[in-house]
């Protein structure tokens, strides 16, 4: 039988009256600051309509869980993340055969991809309005018909970030394709003007106002009626943002390459997305789990309260210190400071939870080998016991810590820095993993990794990039939860059963195969960008029929005076 992890209920999720919390204290549940509260008999809320009523704390509290599971981080046995847990076809299978037939159904039955399926009717004041659910890397995307130009608006009330680099890209591009692939819209002044809100970055930077109050809405926080075309990562949870819709990241594996689909016509697909024939076999690749890459951060302004980079001299020292134990040589030093990384581990980045998972597992394979030296095993039996996990950094890359902090980790037991491969080396492994980074996705990294001859474990986070929509859990890979606390157990199920881990990771291979023809990257191409373009453009009424004889101009200085300027890029 092929075993599943055990699930559990999760809390309920609650809808109500649109409220604006107004308390503030120490958190009751490990959540950021801005959701923290007191714990009182009765809590004070402001309605929008500016009176006040009592509310349970209960109730708060429900709301702090949601928030907890759909913007933090993930638990494998929570039903809003479902893909997490096994499903009755793996975990009923008894033979190979019966899985691969439910492999095949789950492929079969998986849903199109269909962005932005049932378009609200919107207008150049709800365009406004979607600005201030954002702290930046917003825009307005606005057509000027008149001028026959597209225009880049920013907010006065956002500060000008790094992201906007992405942002200002992505309009640049955005405008080139649109004007490209639906001419007929954009043919100056016999053409009405039209607006979008646009957003890029790591992942949407949600207004601090929207952070306190999720999952409700207020005056500072207004509901979302206008969509939102975000080029870059997304909240999985359509709920956070009902109206954003995920598009090409501005990189050279995606935006880029949608752009050149334009360029050539739709006759060819870019080198990024072209398949490559490895010629290994599943079953001969090393059983370990593989990953390298930055130490960067993840989800910033969301977990930066609660997840972390480490310190040596308060994760290890300290840690060490505290539990008063003796450290009187290498050996000592190694279980010692693994010891206390695990007991931060909840509170680290998800990259460094896989880096003492590593530290775990190279203690683990260390032991063995000495113990089959011992019982008299040869040497091609010492060679096989290698760590299950090889996941670390291809060197420092965060400012606030200097090189030699990663020697003192690796002198405790945790070398967090491992040698550099090519996508040719990391094809050599039979799991690979898209550890999240910035955006808590890893944008080229998930695509490259999927078309190796690896079985992929994807790092199932609060946000995902379009290009996942097409992928399938369980199909196409295996996924594995934010803090990776199911990590080991799913490796050990793929090792039980490589036949199904083997036909997993083919499937996945295959797709990305797919992918890569002119026919495969048509279609996502057209799913991606086209229809629900089209749906948007559909859904935009013109300044003419909002505010019958004003011009366009008028009516955004109307809704939000003096709040928008125009930025020069060409387009």
């Amino acid at each position: 039988m092929l075993t599943p992890s055990a699930s559990a209920e999760a809390p309920r999720r609650r809808r109500g009256k649109l409220v604006r919390l107004v308390l503030a204290g120490s958190a009751a549940l490990a959540l950021p600051a801005h959701l923290a509260w007191q714990r009182h008999s009765q809590a004070n809320l402001s309605l929008d309509d500016g009176t006040v009523m009592d509310k349970d704390p209960a109730e708060l509290e429900e709301d702090a869980a949601f928030f907890h599971r759909v913007l933090y981080e993930a638990d494998p046995s929570d039903p809003d993340y479902s893909e997490l847990q096994m499903p009755s076809w793996v975990r009923e299978a008894s033979s190979l055969d019966e899985f691969e037939e439910g492999l095949a159904a789950a492929e079969s039955s998986a849903p199109p991809v269909v962005r932005y399926p049932n378009p609200t009717s919107y207008s150049m004041e709800d365009v406004a309005d979607a600005s201030r659910r954002f702290s930046n890397t917003f825009g307005l995307f606005v057509y000027d018909n008149e001028a026959d130009t597209f225009l880049f608006m920013y907010s006065n009330k956002h500060n000008w970030v790094s992201g906007n680099a992405k942002l200002s890209g992505s309009f640049q591009n955005f405008a080139f394709m649109l004007r490209r692939s639906f001419p007929e819209r954009f043919c100056g002044k016999e053409c009405d003007e039209f607006a979008v809100g646009i957003g890029s970055g790591d992942y949407p930077h949600l207004s601090a106002a929207c952070l306190a109050n999720f999952p409700h809405t207020s005056d500072a926080c207004p509901e979302a009626l206008a969509p939102v075309l975000q080029f870059g990562s997304v909240f999985r949870h359509a709920e956070i943002l009902p109206n954003m819709i995920a598009m090409p990241m501005p990189e050279a594996h995606n935006l880029h390459c949608f752009k050149s689909w334009i360029l050539n016509g739709g006759t060819a697909v870019c080198n990024a997305w072209l398949p490559k024939e490895y010629g290994l076999e599943f079953e001969d690749l090393a059983p370990q789990v593989v990953w390298r890459g930055t130490d960067f951060g993840y989800l910033t302004h969301i977990t930066s309260d609660s997840l972390r980079i480490p310190y040596f001299h308060l994760d290890i020292l300290d840690k060490i210190e505290e539990a008063g134990e003796e450290v009187a040589d290498a050996d000592d030093k190694t279980a010692a400071g693994t010891q206390a990384m695990r007991a931060s581990y909840d509170h680290l980045l998800p990259r460094w939870k896989g880096v003492v998972l590593t530290a775990e597992a190279e203690q683990e394979a260390a032991q063995k080998a000495r113990k089959l030296r011992e019982e008299g095993g040869d040497d091609a039996e010492v060679e096989e016991a290698v760590p299950w996990a090889d996941i670390k950094f291809t060197g420092p890359s965060v400012a606030d810590k200097h090189p030699a902090a990663y020697d003192k980790f690796a002198e405790y037991g945790v070398p967090a820095i491992g040698a550099r491969m090519s996508l040719d080396d990391l094809a050599q492994r039979r799991y690979q993993i898209d550890l999240g980074g910035g955006g808590g996705t890893t944008w080229s990294g998930t695509i490259q990794k999927m078309a190796l001859p690896s079985l992929l474990f994807h790092h199932l986070t609060p946000t995902k990039d379009y290009v996942h929509d097409h992928f399938t859990p369980w199909v196409h890979y295996v996924p594995v939860a934010a803090g990776l606390s199911d990590l080991k157990e799913k490796y050990e199920w793929a090792e039980a059963h490589p036949g199904a881990a083997a036909a997993i990771a083919a499937k996945g291979s295959e797709l990305m195969r797919r992918l890569g023809t002119v026919e495969g990257f048509g279609e996502m191409f057209e799913q991606d960008f086209t229809e629900p373009l089209r749906r948007v453009l559909g859904a935009y009424r013109p300044v003419k029929e909002t505010h019958p004889g004003m011009e366009w101009k008028e009516a955004l200085e109307a809704s939000a005076p003096g709040e928008f300027r125009t930025h020069r890029i060409c387009s």
